[in-house]
């Protein structure tokens, strides 16, 4: 491994990406650490392997397994080789294996987490049937970027709650209770974070990304024939950037949000859902709301009024100066996109584009 390159561990991950029993036990960042420390074995025919100390994927030829199980996955209990197993994580097919049936390209045998001492032996051995070669995932290594990974998710919690304007003042016991119940999840554009007028699922850190906050205000809409109507406008109050976080008075106090938050870009948030949070420490949750201060509630019903007024004629003059802007390049023989300038007294001889010539 220590000779591969950058570019050749990077295939590595890929490959490992395709196999369904690597891709349901590894998560995408163990994946991205251990396919820098992957093995790949060749094995003659006829050898015995020992699946015991290490994961094995089948890149070239078949096994028979010898002893009842082959197999280990992670949090589950030995696999017999007659006992229906996935064929892909996606489409989740299941087969029996028959007791003498080979394991050809694509199955795994072996064990991420070493066997007790007692089943180390002639526990999940097989035989390979061709000159075979294996990927294999050392357990000592798993063993090893699983705890690295695990203490670097739980410093980069720690850390986002820790620097959050409303929490830098917390004592470290305190964080480290939040953090033990904090979740990354990501989000796509527009998705709708929390709701105004209902109370809130869940306090988010934001880690990466922006997001939009909005009220609704009732206003009048001209319609195309001039006629006005009423609606309800989403107008735009603010932003929420890195580090900050929302939600936290919504679920302690049990009332609604005051605004509705939509992702602007693709984000990524710790999440805390709202059953930890009133579980949590009656300490800590007073420690919330003498420190939390609800966002935007100096925003007054007029200035909603004012900056909903700015913004349609903010779109007002933009659709003004579109037209004047059409109205002159049309005048001066302008067409955009489709030719160069063309003189006034060459404008007569000018032909619309859309315009099909005919020969009779």
């Amino acid at each position: 491994p220590i000779l591969r390159t950058a570019d050749e561990h990077e295939t590595v991950y890929k490959i490992m990406k395709t196999i369904p029993d690597i891709n349901e036990q590894l998560s995408d960042a163990e994946m991205k650490e251990l396919s820098t420390t992957v093995i790949r074995e060749y094995w003659v025919k006829g050898s015995r392997v020992d699946g015991s100390k290490g994961f094995y994927a089948i890149l070239k030829g078949s096994v028979k397994p010898q002893t009842k199980h082959y197999k280990k996955m992670v949090g589950e209990d030995l696999v017999s080789a007659s006992i229906p197993c996935s064929a892909t994580s996606e489409t989740k097919i299941s087969w029996s294996l028959p007791p003498e049936a080979s394991l050809g390209v694509g199955y795994c045998f072996g064990t991420l987490l070493p066997l007790p001492g007692k089943q180390q032996h002639n526990t999940l051995t097989v035989v390979t049937e061709d000159n075979c070669d294996f990927l294999k995932i050392p357990s000592v290594d798993y063993l090893r970027i699983k705890e690295e990974t695990a203490k670097r998710e739980q410093l980069a919690k720690e850390e986002l709650i820790r620097f959050s304007p409303y929490y830098q003042n917390w004592p470290m016991v305190f964080i480290f209770q939040l953090s033990a119940q904090l979740k990354w999840k990501k989000f796509p554009v527009n998705h709708v974070l929390m709701k105004g007028g209902e109370i809130s699922q869940y306090i988010g850190f934001i880690k990466s990304g922006h997001c939009n906050a909005y009220r609704i205000i009732p206003a009048l809409v001209k319609r195309p024939l001039g006629k006005m109507i009423k609606q309800m406008r989403h107008v735009l109050i603010g932003q929420l950037n890195p580090k900050e976080s929302f939600g936290e008075m919504s679920i302690l106090l049990q009332s609604p949000a005051t605004y509705t938050l939509k992702a602007a870009t693709p984000v990524e948030l710790g999440l805390i859902d709202a059953s930890d949070v009133l579980n949590l420490d009656p300490m800590i949750q007073m420690l919330l709301l003498q420190t939390v201060k609800p966002s935007f509630e100096n925003i007054t019903h007029d200035d909603l009024k004012l900056a909903y007024i700015k913004k349609e004629m903010e779109k007002e003059w933009k659709h003004k100066k579109d037209m004047i802007l059409k109205e002159v390049l049309f005048y001066n023989g302008i067409m955009p996109g489709v030719g160069k300038w063309v003189h006034k007294n060459e404008k007569k001889h000018q032909e619309h584009p859309n315009v099909v010539k005919t020969h009779m």
